[in-house]
């Protein structure tokens, strides 16, 4: 039903304000405050950006892991013709737990835009091993294929 546009953005968000700010962008309050927002989800962390942006900053620097890239931005589109926010919410949930398993995420489904697309923020530190998340070119590809599996599982009703 569509093939996804996932994107890993590439800016490291090295300090605490840069965390902050990308949360509140992606609850859709962010320099121009019109983003459309139509769920807010979360895992591990609180739904109020400041509290999550606090607590994956205070993780980080009792682990000793808060230099550098402390967050990653990965937004996924769909295509224009996909405007079911159930199945979204639902593709959006399945993939912050199944993907990033060990990993705080923060997440929203935005739709000021043509086409709806999730915003995730992922903390770059495992909260279970205490390691930074880092793929390479292949072991994106592969992430993104299995994103992309969990998208067409869930149109075509295959359980996960």
């Amino acid at each position: 039903m569509g093939t996804l546009m996932i994107k890993l953005m590439k800016e490291y968000y090295p300090l605490e304000c840069d965390i902050e700010n990308l949360l509140k962008y992606i609850v859709g309050k962010g320099k121009k405050d019109t983003e459309k927002i139509s769920y807010i989800g979360a895992r591990g962390l609180s739904l109020k950006y400041k509290v999550a942006a606090e607590q994956i900053m205070i993780m980080q620097e009792a682990l000793g892991k808060n230099k550098k890239r402390r967050i990653y931005h990965m937004i996924i589109s769909f295509p224009a013709n996909i405007q079911n926010d159930i199945l979204i919410t639902g593709f959006a949930k399945k993939v912050a737990a199944m993907i990033w398993e060990e990993h705080q995420v923060f997440y929203a489904i935005h739709n000021s835009t043509g086409n709806k697309h999730i915003h995730f923020a992922i903390n770059a530190v495992s909260y279970k091993t205490g390691n930074k998340w880092h793929k390479s070119k292949i072991e994106l590809t592969e992430l993104k294929g299995r994103i992309q599996n969990i998208w067409d599982c869930l149109n075509n009703g295959i359980p996960l």
